[in-house]
């Protein structure tokens, strides 16, 4: 939430007037822009089971649906957009995992290391180094290789 207002108020800034014209023209695009920015921004949040459902049901109903019938062209047209954009931040994300083999491990072990400071300062109750090998698999199970097919489609 905090770095959504910090960024927010930075792009606000009078000298960012010639991107926020690009951007929005009228009230109505700066709020829909907003909502925008706080969707993709909590898109990354991989880990609110409820968030993660609430997704794979929107593009069930997107894609595996009659839903393209049942409403007007434009509407269909911004809820397929938002679902796509939502998954390829997610991708972009955790992007690391598809990538060459140095750049995965360049960028898991920094996320090791920062979840290991957090344990030893206290500000997190698990302690990384146990169970990481099996998460890493788990992640790619059910997070990194399911997104990457719905992606494909």
């Amino acid at each position: 939430q905090n770095s959504i207002e910090l960024a927010w108020d930075l792009l606000l800034l009078p000298k960012f007037s010639n991107l926020q014209r690009a951007i929005f023209s009228t009230e109505d695009d700066v709020r829909r822009f907003r909502q925008l920015i706080v969707n993709l921004v909590m898109a990354t949040d991989i880990f609110d089971a409820t968030q993660k459902a609430t997704r794979n049901m929107r593009w069930e109903k997107v894609f595996h649906s009659d839903l393209k019938e049942k409403v007007d062209d434009a509407e269909y047209r911004n809820l397929k957009a938002t679902i796509v954009i939502e998954h390829i931040i997610q991708a972009a994300d955790v992007s690391h995992t598809m990538q060459h083999w140095q750049v995965y491990t360049k960028w898991n072990e920094r996320l090791f290391n920062e979840m290991y400071r957090a344990f030893e300062n206290g500000r997190s109750p698990n302690d990384p180094s146990e169970g990481w090998y099996k998460g890493e698999l788990w992640f790619f199970d059910n997070y990194v290789i399911p997104l990457a097919k719905k992606l494909e489609e």
